[in-house]
């Protein structure tokens, strides 16, 4: 962070210190992922730096690097509102938000990533602060869904892929 000093990671609830990495960047791309072990992540925005980080357990940066960056595919944006960027924002349910809000209002909308206290994180299309459109959902035990969303639920044509190798694509 531009000559801030070293980073601080956060430690997450039950991981040892040699299995956080810091990874810049955004992904995505569907895939399915054959894994064992808790998969977490959060969201850390440096002081004095508008940008944030991800901290990530080995299996979750295991599992975003095998599904590629995320494709905000422009044609399923599911809002048309002028938006504006702002940085991390630990919302009340503690989860934290990285993205697009409506210009002047609390209200996640567009592009945007959010990671739940138990390591699940979202990243993919908001309108009227839930999950709308084009979105990944990877658990934080290693499942992923990726497709359609509607209203903050997995609606139309998507893939969940279990930890464990099965998978399930078709419509919701």
């Amino acid at each position: 962070p531009s000559g801030q000093g070293p980073v601080q990671l956060e430690r997450l609830p039950h991981q040892e210190e040699d299995q956080i990495h810091v990874v810049p960047g955004r992904y995505d791309g569907p895939s399915c992922v054959r894994r064992r072990g808790r998969a977490s992540g959060q969201l850390r925005q440096s002081e004095g730096s508008s940008k944030s980080q991800l901290c990530l357990t080995k299996l979750f940066q295991q599992i975003r690097e095998e599904l590629g960056e995320f494709d905000y595919d422009e044609e399923t944006n599911p809002g048309q509102l002028p938006v504006e960027y702002r940085p991390l924002v630990e919302l009340e349910n503690h989860a934290r938000y990285d993205g697009e809000w409506i210009i002047g209002e609390e209200i996640r909308q567009g592009k945007g990533r959010q990671i739940w206290p138990d390591g699940s994180m979202y990243e993919g299309w908001w309108k009227d602060n839930k999950a709308n459109g084009k979105g990944r959902l990877i658990h934080a035990d290693g499942d992923v869904y990726d497709g359609q969303w509607l209203d903050d639920k997995a609606h139309g044509y998507g893939v969940y892929c279990h930890l464990d190798g099965a998978k399930y694509e078709g419509h919701w």
